[in-house]
């Protein structure tokens, strides 16, 4: 008895994908998702799964939702992006040297196996590259290519921009960073430019801003191509609820969508973690934790600062570890040296 989970509100039901019709009225969180045995075979944590792989001789092939195969096993490697109503298929003598296509749902091949490599779609286009592979290096596990040249397809398969960039990124906000020569400019879904080729480096749009480079220094620039933050910091990343994070020399701050500083720039570190939801800042070996609003939860004063259970921020100072509320309470949880740490866990 196949099972998905099928959310409702913050909530979930269990349905048979056989019979189409929830097994029972009970609603479930979702870690209890991870614990629930009603002898099935799988249980889908995703609301919807539309496809898996299988192996069979030393090959790979696609089942629909239903467990029913719907193409035999004659691809090198597929790749399903989480959820999603199509696959990622490769065929080729080797996964290095193999070339990708699009199947749906269905199992039907939407774009056939003729490149070098597919981004997931984004926005409904999906960036695809072409070029001659050069080398594998196995210690970082980056491949190499000469020739490359970029463009996008459509979820019906169809090349609607060619392969004609030497590089791209993803769509977003409508608008897809490309590479001609050594410029960078940003074009729509047409393939129209909307921003000439006039930066050093481009980044996607990320809260209607992008990031790019003139002259060494990264600003920021608005859907227009109009440059809204100079060109002043030695790096940037891109904005997240309402902020981003800048790099001046040596030292890292804060600033909102009209350049203002709302993190001076003199911290060592600033990384996000838990998505979006925490920061994490350091000075001179101490740390501290941000909320998502880039506020100071904590002091920065601590000896360590990171998640439990990749959830709950905490910090820790002579041993001793303090849960950090959305207030930026502490609560003592205990020494972390020892060999039961977290004793005192209130959850």
């Amino acid at each position: 008895m196949p099972l998905i989970a099928v959310r409702q509100g913050d909530k979930y039901r269990l349905k048979d994908i056989e019979t189409n019709s929830f097994v029972s009225d009970r609603l479930y969180d979702e870690t209890e998702l991870h614990e629930v045995d009603l002898g099935c075979t799988r249980i889908y944590t995703d609301p919807e799964v539309f496809l898996t792989e299988y192996f069979c001789k030393g090959k790979y092939g696609l089942k629909n939702k239903m467990g029913q195969k719907v193409t035999p096993p004659i691809y090198k490697s597929i790749w399903i992006p989480n959820g999603a109503d199509y696959a990622f298929v490769q065929k080729g003598r080797s996964e290095l040297k193999g070339l990708w296509g699009v199947a749906d749902a269905t199992g039907h091949e939407i774009a056939s196996c003729k490149y070098t490599h597919i981004c997931p779609f984004h926005e409904g286009f999906a960036l695809v590259f072409n070029g001659d592979f050069i080398s594998y290096d196995n210690r970082t596990g980056k491949i190499k290519y000469k020739n490359k040249r970029y463009g996008f397809i459509d979820k019906s398969g169809e090349e609607v921009i060619p392969l004609q960039y030497d590089e791209a990124s993803s769509f977003s906000s409508g608008l897809a960073a490309v590479k001609l020569g050594n410029l960078w400019g940003y074009i729509d879904k047409a393939g129209c430019f909307k921003v000439p080729l006039s930066f050093d480096k481009a980044e996607t749009f990320s809260e209607d801003m992008a990031a790019i480079k003139v002259g060494g220094k990264y600003g920021f620039i608005d859907k227009t191509g109009m440059i809204k933050i100079l060109p002043i910091y030695s790096r940037v990343k891109p904005f997240c609820n309402g902020g981003a994070i800048v790099r001046k020399g040596e030292k890292t701050g804060v600033i909102d969508k009209n350049g203002v500083v709302i993190v001076p720039i003199i911290y060592d570190l600033i990384i996000r973690i838990a998505d979006e939801n925490f920061y994490l800042i350091n000075l001179d070996g101490k740390s501290g934790i941000l909320d998502a609003q880039y506020r100071f939860l904590t002091k920065v004063a601590y000896d360590n600062a990171d998640l439990l259970f990749d959830k709950y921020p905490y910090v820790s100072i002579d041993g001793i570890a303090y849960l950090v509320s959305g207030e930026g309470a502490l609560s003592e949880l205990g020494d972390i040296s020892s060999p039961d740490p977290y004793i005192n866990l209130p959850f």
